[in-house]
């Protein structure tokens, strides 16, 4: 028994330091994993964020395509109604263009 604890350095001593060693080297390797992993949530979400923008921006250009081609059908029904023949060969050379600050898309030439 005086062997193990009595003497400064003793074989329990010894033990008891390296497993302070152990003990500080796992709290640096957890402290440096915490940290990774907080800076990937970061990331993650800022990468959600972006990926939230992106969703409103398309959902917003589907809207608009949909007006669109709601304008353009109510606009051939029209042409149609005031001159069938004329309006159908028209349509074929004119392209389809939206009317900046308007509500809907107008035919230019």
């Amino acid at each position: 028994m005086a062997e193990e604890g009595g003497a400064a350095g003793g074989p329990l001593q010894q033990k008891a330091h390296n497993l302070d060693a152990i003990m500080v080297e796992l709290h640096t390797v957890f402290k440096a994993a915490d940290a990774r992993f907080h800076m990937i949530v970061s990331r993650l979400g800022t990468v959600r964020d972006r990926m939230d923008r992106q969703a409103t921006h398309i959902q917003g250009t589907e809207h608009r395509i949909s007006q669109l081609k709601n304008s353009a059908n109510k606009l051939k029904k029209v042409s149609n109604i005031l001159n069938p023949d004329c309006v159908q060969s028209q349509l074929k050379t004119k392209i389809w263009r939206p009317v900046v600050g308007g509500a809907t898309s107008t035919l230019r030439g």
